[in-house]
């Protein structure tokens, strides 16, 4: 799930809350190689999507934005280059995060003070 499905449930969500759990898998998203999702077009979304619902409903309740959205940005913004842009997003994840997550942050920041020195 991602951007516009993303948005969608957000928008739902601010309509109505009657939503159910469905227990069992319904689809799959295939995530690997092959994908067709253009970076900049990816990062563009995610930066809608931030824009639209996390940052007004992070401030109007005085907490962070979710890490997840950061790291994403920050993942995108490394592979196209853009490095202080990366370091930002990485820099302004607080709270706990899932071990995966913390090592790829500090894997990113090792190449980026790598690339400085070189």
């Amino acid at each position: 799930m991602f951007g516009e499905d993303y948005d969608c449930w957000l928008r739902l969500a601010g309509l109505t809350q009657k939503f159910e759990h469905i227990p069992s898998v319904l689809g799959y998203y295939w995530a690997g190689g092959g994908n067709t999702t253009n970076p900049e077009r990816s990062l563009m979304g995610l930066q809608r999507l931030r824009e639209a619902h996390f940052t007004p409903f992070a401030r109007a309740k005085g907490i962070a934005e979710p890490a997840w959205i950061h790291f994403r940005l920050g993942q995108l913004l490394y592979r196209r280059g853009s490095f202080e842009e990366a370091k930002a997003h990485l820099e302004s994840i607080s709270g706990p995060i899932p071990l995966s997550m913390r090592l790829r942050i500090h894997e990113m920041r090792l190449f980026m003070r790598l690339r400085k020195a070189l």
